[in-house]
C-alpha cells in the first residue's frame, strides 16, 4: 500500500499548492499593485499610463484622480510626515488596481478575436458555441477596467455638473474656493507660496518644481487665530506641464498671476499665451474667478511699473487674438467642439476694462522684500470672503 499512498499524498501535495498559487494570484490585486510599486513600474506600462491620462485628461487630473480632486496639504506624491515622495506612475498604478490603461488594448485585440471567431462560424467550420469564449475574453480582460473608466467618467461629470464638495485625505474643500497661483518660471510663484504659508522665504530653498505646491493654512504674518485655513496652489511654471493646468481652474476662486516685473520680455516669450489660454478657457469663463497680476520685484532698479506691464499685456493679447482666432476658424470639421471662448469683438482692440470675462486688477510687489504683501493678501481675503 505504501505505493498508493505515496501518489495519493504527491497528488495532495501538488493540489494543495496549486491551490494556494491560485489563491495568492487570484486575491485582490492590492498586494500586486504594492509589489509592483516597491519594484517599478515598467517602461511599457509608464508608456500606457501616459497615452491613458492624456485621453482622459478631461474628466482625470495628472495624478488619474477625478478633475475637481483636492489634495489636504499636499499633492498626493508627498508624504510630509516622512518627508518621502511617491514616482508618479507608482502611485498611479496602486490607485487603479484594474488598470485601465490596458482594457482598451486588451478589448481591442479580444474584440478582434471576437470577429474571427464569428466569422468563422458563418463559414461553417467553427462549432457552435465558438463565439462563446471570444465574448468571455472580452468580458474577463476588458471588463473591469472599462466599469473603472465608466465610473471615473460619472464621477467626474457628477462633480463638474454643480458647486460639490471635493473629499480627499479626510478634508472637504468646496469648489471654487483654492488660491491658484500660476505664471511664467522664475516669477516667484513658490517664494510667494512660503511666504504664506510660513510668514517668510528661506534663501536657497526655492527652485524650479515640476509638480505643485499644495496646502491649506491661515495666510501667516496677515491672519490671526479665527482666520479660516485657505487652500493654496503653486502650479509650476514649466509650458511642457502646462496641459495640466485646466485641471485646477474648477478650484479657483482667486487666480495670482505672477510676472516678474524686472522681466517684462517673459510677457512676450509665454505670459501673455498663457494669459490668453486663461481667458478663453470655458471653465474659467464660467466660473469667473479674481485674477490678480502680482507685478513682482518691484524692489528691483530696472523693474516695470504695473500699468506699463498692463499695456505690454494687452498689445501681446492683441497679437494672439488675430492669430489663434485665425487658427481656429480654419478648423472646419463639425465635430469639432471649440475649446476656447472668443476673447475680443472684431474690429477692437483687447483693453482688459472691455474684454477680459474676469475681473482683472495689477498691482506691485516683492514677496522677498515684502514690499505690498499687505495690499495682496488684503485682495486675496476680500475675494473669499465674497
Amino acid at each position: 500500500m505504501e505505493g498508493p499512498s505515496r501518489r495519493t499524498s504527491a497528488v495532495a501535495y501538488v493540489l494543495a499548492v496549486s491551490f494556494l498559487a491560485f489563491s495568492i494570484g487570484s486575491s485582490f490585486s492590492g498586494g500586486k499593485v504594492a509589489a509592483e510599486s516597491s519594484v517599478g513600474v515598467a517602461e511599457a506600462e509608464k508608456a500606457q499610463i501616459d497615452t491613458w491620462l492624456k485621453s482622459n485628461e478631461k474628466t482625470l487630473n495628472r495624478f488619474g484622480d477625478p478633475t475637481d480632486t483636492m489634495y489636504a496639504g499636499s499633492n498626493p506624491l508627498f508624504d510630509e510626515k516622512s518627508g518621502e515622495t511617491t514616482d508618479l506612475h507608482q502611485y498611479i498604478v496602486s490607485k487603479h488596481s484594474d488598470k485601465p490603461w490596458g482594457a482598451a488594448q486588451s478589448a481591442s485585440q479580444s474584440n478582434e478575436r471576437r470577429e474571427a471567431a464569428s466569422k468563422t462560424a458563418e463559414e461553417g467550420t467553427a462549432a457552435s458555441g465558438s463565439e462563446s469564449p471570444a465574448v468571455e475574453e472580452v468580458e474577463e480582460a476588458g471588463g473591469l477596467g472599462m466599469v473603472s473608466m465608466g465610473l471615473a467618467v460619472v464621477v467626474a461629470a457628477g462633480i463638474a455638473g454643480g458647486a460639490f464638495f471635493v473629499m480627499n485625505n479626510g478634508k472637504t474643500v468646496p469648489k471654487g474656493s483654492a488660491v491658484l497661483l500660476m505664471g511664467p518660471s522664475f516669477s516667484g510663484k513658490t517664494s510667494l507660496f512660503l511666504s504664506l504659508k510660513d510668514g517668510k522665504v528661506v534663501s536657497g530653498a526655492t527652485v524650479t518644481s515640476m509638480e505643485p505646491n499644495e496646502g491649506s493654512f491661515r495666510l501667516a504674518n496677515f491672519d490671526d487665530d479665527s482666520a479660516s485655513a485657505v487652500h493654496v496652489i503653486d502650479f509650476p511654471g514649466d509650458p511642457g506641464l502646462s496641459f495640466r493646468l485646466p485641471d485646477f481652474y474648477p478650484l479657483a476662486k482667486v487666480i495670482v498671476f505672477m510676472l516678474d516685473a524686472n522681466d517684462k520680455k517673459s510677457i512676450e516669450r509665454e505670459a501673455a499665451e498663457s494669459m490668453y489660454r486663461v481667458l478663453t478657457n470655458p471653465q474659467v469663463v464660467e466660473q469667473c474667478p479674481k485674477i490678480i497680476v502680482a507685478c513682482n520685484k518691484k524692489d528691483l532698479i530696472m523693474a516695470s511699473k504695473p500699468p506699463l506691464l498692463k499695456k505690454i499685456f494687452e498689445t501681446e493679447l492683441q497679437k494672439l487674438t488675430v492669430t489663434q482666432g485665425t487658427a481656429e476658424d480654419n478648423v472646419t470639421d463639425e465635430d469639432t467642439v471649440r475649446e476656447s471662448i472668443p476673447l475680443v469683438v472684431e474690429g477692437e482692440n483687447f483693453e482688459f476694462e472691455k474684454h477680459s470675462p474676469c475681473p482683472i486688477e495689477f498691482i506691485g510687489c516683492s514677496v522677498k522684500a515684502g514690499l505690498g504683501m499687505e495690499e495682496l493678501v488684503g485682495k486675496i481675503r476680500e475675494e473669499l470672503m465674497d
